[in-house]
């Protein structure tokens, strides 16, 4: 039976997708689940993909077979910059079709694949179509990452506003307080952002990323619904 792919998605670039997608899938390894990550798009690496590298990190495991033959990041390009620019550089151009396949081969192995996308929503793929495109054609279900950083609740906000003109399928925001602001206004945003999600009548905060984003084990997602989130059916 083909596995769940669920699509970690975020307000913006170095938002904390890698970190959240990294915890998501260790703890859907202490749920004995057999999970996979990937990176659809990785861009300013070569050989390998650097956030691949973390998420096995964060997983306390090695580069697996489906790393090495570059399933995981069918996309890696070594400018640092959107998508589909640092395709045309390299004379080539994003295929979603190239996606889709990745993880649907990667569904046959494993019981869950969370995808990591590339920046946010509306990062161009190509000259046609933008992540939020090939999101809603793969229907898959996304969980979208944000922060406390002053700009987030304008940003988050009008993510959420093309989450539902787009009907995707939200399965909870989760949030990261990384940066370095008061307590008060880590705070009020996240209230903003939980009366934000209450009035589109989408699904609440599921969890929250400590303070320490750096690329360590220790860091732990709290997350209250883990258990609906990592659902395999």
């Amino acid at each position: 039976m083909k596995g769940k792919i669920l699509c970690v998605t975020g307000t913006d670039t170095d938002i904390g997708k890698t970190i959240a997608t990294g915890l998501l899938a260790r703890s859907a390894m202490a749920r004995n689940i057999r999970v996979t990550t990937c990176k659809l798009v990785q861009t300013g690496c070569n050989k390998i993909s650097d956030d691949i590298l973390v998420h096995r990190k964060i997983m306390g495991i090695g580069q697996t077979k489906e790393d090495r033959q570059g399933l995981t990041y069918p996309y890696l390009f070594s400018k640092p910059c959107s998508p589909h620019l640092a395709a045309g550089i390299e004379g080539q151009e994003i295929d979603t079709g190239v996606l889709k396949q990745s993880l649907n081969r990667l569904a046959e192995n494993f019981e869950l694949v969370i995808a990591e996308g590339a920046g946010g929503l509306y990062v161009p793929l190509n000259n046609k179509l933008f992540l939020i495109d090939f999101l809603a054609e793969l229907g898959a279900e996304i969980i979208l990452v944000t922060s406390n950083k002053v700009g987030s609740i304008n940003h988050t906000l009008l993510s959420l506003d093309a989450i539902v003109k787009y009907q995707l399928p939200l399965k909870g925001l989760i949030y990261n307080r990384f940066y370095q602001v008061p307590d008060q206004v880590a705070d009020d945003t996240k209230k903003q952002l939980e009366k934000a999600l209450a009035a589109r009548d989408l699904p609440g905060l599921i969890g929250e990323i400590g303070g320490d984003v750096s690329y360590k084990t220790e860091n732990k997602l709290e997350i209250s619904k883990i258990e609906s989130l990592l659902e395999i059916p």
